[in-house]
């Protein structure tokens, strides 16, 4: 965040001590002109106002001025919409497409978070004993660069969620193609991932394939300067783990205790975010997960065979 909203700003070179109410709202429109969203700048914000209340425990500052200026409100967040196993079979399809070698890692990362309900940072901090037969261990993370033994929220337990026979293959699978036998599952040159490699992956291999795969789309948007530029518009990483918590509250077998486990959050939680997706498919026929995600993987590998014949 200081980074990528701080640093480059004008803000950055000004003393603590002469920043105003009015330097801060000048630089909130500074960050508004430049397209941040109103959820990131109160994140910035959030964060210079711990800083002003460190200095000002320190002496460095006389009070703390981000608390006298009013910030953004938040945009009311919009509905999950869960990918189908249909959408995440064509974007698995579409990365092995664009890199048969690669495409096998990240086909399988897409596979892990589409069906585990796993964070990403999650998932990139997987070692190869965690794949167990019936469930896979969740009791790490990654984050820039560095391993935690522990859950998003601290003090949470290890959890285990329902490892499907596809996701097992596919992990078996990518070993065997990377000899991978010990250690995380994924490394970048023998590495656990950087917020950079992270961030990589997701412009240069992950929305390329959700263009293709119908679910994200390149637009043109107009920078402060009058030039044009492109951007992404489109699912997210992220959006793979509604996917899970969609397949079983589908196919019906488990309570919303249990699924709120399974994902790693309190239930009042799912009710909160999934209660829409509880409520369309109460009236569905149910579905076996299982079932679900082979008849959508058989699909999308006709189709695949279909457009290279």
């Amino acid at each position: 965040t200081w980074n990528k909203h701080v640093l480059p700003r004008r803000i950055s070179q000004i003393p603590m001590r002469k920043i105003t109410p009015l330097v801060l709202y000048e630089y909130v429109a500074e960050l508004e002109d430049a397209g941040v969203s109103a959820g990131t700048i109160r994140v910035v914000l959030g964060m210079l106002q711990s800083m002003f209340r460190r200095a000002g425990e320190w002496g460095k500052a006389s009070g703390n001025v981000v608390k006298e200026i009013t910030k953004p409100s938040a945009p009311r967040k919009r509905a999950i919409v869960p990918l189908t196993p249909a959408a995440v079979e064509r974007i698995r399809q579409a990365m092995l497409r664009a890199d048969p070698t690669r495409g096998i890692r990240d086909a399988t990362i897409v596979s892990i978070l589409g069906y585990t309900g796993m964070r990403p940072e999650e998932v990139l901090a997987l070692e190869c004993d965690h794949p167990k037969e019936k469930t896979i261990l969740v009791e790490q993370k990654v984050s820039l660069g560095v391993i935690y033994k522990c859950q998003k929220v601290k003090g949470r337990p290890p959890r285990s969620p329902r490892l499907f026979s596809a996701v097992r293959a596919d992990i078996r699978a990518y070993q065997l193609a990377f000899g991978i036998r010990s250690g995380l599952l994924f490394t970048i040159d023998g590495e656990p991932w950087s917020q950079t490699a992270y961030n990589n992956w997701r412009k240069r291999v992950w929305q390329p394939a959700c263009v293709v795969a119908g679910v994200g789309r390149i637009e043109p948007y107009r920078r402060t300067d009058g030039s044009w530029g492109r951007r992404y518009a489109g699912a997210i990483p992220y959006d793979l783990r509604h996917s899970f918590a969609s397949l079983l509250i589908h196919e019906g077998e488990l309570s919303i205790v249990e699924i709120a486990n399974q994902l790693g959050h309190s239930v009042e939680t799912l009710l909160r975010v999934y209660a829409h997706v509880i409520a369309e498919m109460a009236e569905k026929r149910k579905v076996p997960a299982e079932t679900a995600i082979t008849e959508a993987r058989l699909k999308a590998s006709g189709d695949e065979l279909a457009r290279a014949a």
